[in-house]
């Protein structure tokens, strides 16, 4: 259920899906929303010669993106230092779990970086929280950085799910997927020495991207002990980074922006929380960086938290093993969802709205 509604939000986001563009008409409010503004951002940087500035330009359909190539060299940078930091803070140098390490390399990239290079960094942070068991070694979470980098400028330059959130955590478990699908595969069909085995290292069999054994062996009673913590808990994290950046812009420095709060999240509830809170803690404040045009109100935050912790449940046989990104998959699916839903009450609304206005206009005058 949740890569099915991935795979209709994705088709939902691109202006080519025919279907899609047909059932967006029906609501003039959400197609009012989500219709491409056309956009134009230029960084240029002199060269030494004096000659024309050196640029990269992306073009998707009628809309033309020109971006510099320093800037685009400086973000990727920032993704891959984001990971390997993150992943060496956990797996290597110090005995703090993924979530504390990701809060920490994000707030340190929110103090000494610019707000876009930060958030490329937080973006690196989210895959380097993947444990070893998937990412074997320091050398495969520089190249998960790197993926990441890729991705991530890629989606910028498509305009895939922006302003949603969940977003930077997406890309990182598509990245970690890619990287794993790589080494696990690819490793089988090309000539690798053992020096470069060595160097790779191997993914653990207790990594796997499905195991529907665990859904089989989901009870209902199960199910329904473990949604209630997991929605409160998801709520509460998604309210608590909503108020720190309420409180704290009055703060000097740039405590009070979206990466310093999901950051100070994840920091205090990796640190104070067990791991089973602090899990579904850190996915509510993902949900709570989404645009207000996404979600607009305090009780679409909550509806879309809710259903984050749901999808929690779901991805619980999905990208086994420490998945970098999964947290962010499901704050994801959580606002997906509740834009879905939002469409659809508002469509049908629409239908039944029209239908009255056409039996009014066609309704016969009574006799007097």
């Amino acid at each position: 259920f949740c890569m099915a509604l991935t795979a209709v939000a994705f088709a939902a986001s691109c202006s080519s899906f025919q279907p899609i563009a047909r059932l967006r008409s029906l609501d003039a409010s959400f197609q009012a929303v989500h219709s491409p503004v056309p956009f134009s951002t230029t960084v240029k940087l002199p060269s030494r010669g004096g000659s024309a500035p050196l640029m990269a330009t992306a073009v998707n359909g009628d809309k033309k993106a020109t971006f510099g190539v320093g800037e685009s060299l400086a973000r990727a940078s920032a993704v891959v230092a984001g990971t390997v930091l993150t992943y060496a803070l956990h797996n290597h140098l110090a005995s703090m779990g993924p979530i504390q390490a990701s809060g920490l390399v994000g707030i340190i990239s929110t103090l000494l970086l610019p707000e876009k290079l930060a958030l490329a960094t937080l973006c690196g942070s989210f895959a380097g929280m993947a444990k070893m068991a998937v990412v074997p070694t320091l050398v495969s979470a520089g190249i998960i950085g790197v993926l990441c980098a890729v991705m991530l400028n890629f989606f910028d330059q498509m305009k895939w799910f922006t302003g949603y959130g969940g977003r930077l955590g997406f890309i990182s478990q598509c990245a970690c997927t890619l990287q794993f699908l790589i080494f696990k595969y690819g490793q089988r069909v090309w000539q690798v020495n053992d020096a470069m085995q060595r160097v790779l290292g191997e993914t653990h069999p207790a990594a796997m991207i499905a195991d529907f054994a665990v859904y089989e062996q989901m009870t209902l009673n199960q199910i329904k002990a473990q949604v209630p913590p997991l929605v409160v808990f998801t709520i509460a994290g998604a309210l608590f980074m909503r108020i720190w950046k309420h409180f704290t812009t009055k703060l000097p420095g740039k405590l009070s922006n979206s990466v310093a709060a999901v950051g100070m999240t994840g920091l205090l509830g990796g640190m104070y929380l067990p791991a089973s809170i602090a899990g579904p803690v850190f996915c509510g404040s993902f949900v709570s960086m989404a645009s207000p045009a996404i979600l607009p109100s305090l009780v679409a935050l909550v509806l879309a938290s809710a259903l984050a912790g749901i999808c929690q449940v779901g991805l619980t046989g999905l990208l086994m093993g420490g998945w970098g990104g999964k947290l962010g998959t499901a704050a994801l699916l959580g606002v997906v969802g509740y834009r879905l839903l939002t469409w659809a009450s508002n469509s049908v609304a629409a239908i039944f709205r029209d239908e009255n206005v056409v039996r009014a206009v066609t309704r016969k005058p009574s006799k007097i």
